[in-house]
């Protein structure tokens, strides 16, 4: 597993589409979301992986990319605990 750093660029432009929005609509819980996915996408968009993550107010953790690292995760901790993962497919 790896913990990644939303890069500068990332939160910048967190930052300013929050900006654009009422508080009620981008709350703490979609600046999360959509700080996770950028960066996510700001990392591994290119390579054309799916990436299976955990959601972190710092940024994501990243605990599987592609199908083989996917599956054996999945058979390593159990379908139930695999659902809580969120998953960037490229």
């Amino acid at each position: 597993m790896a913990w990644i750093t939303p890069p500068d660029l990332v939160r910048e432009t967190v930052a300013k589409e929050k900006a654009k929005h009422p508080p009620h609509v981008f709350d703490a819980a979609c600046e999360e979301r959509i700080l996770n996915e950028w960066t996510i996408g700001y990392y591994f968009d290119y390579l054309g992986h799916d990436v299976i993550y955990r959601q972190t107010p710092q940024g994501p953790e990243v605990v599987a990319v592609a199908w083989d690292e996917s599956f054996a995760l999945r058979d390593r901790v159990g379908e139930e605990e695999f659902g809580k993962f969120k998953t960037w497919l490229s």
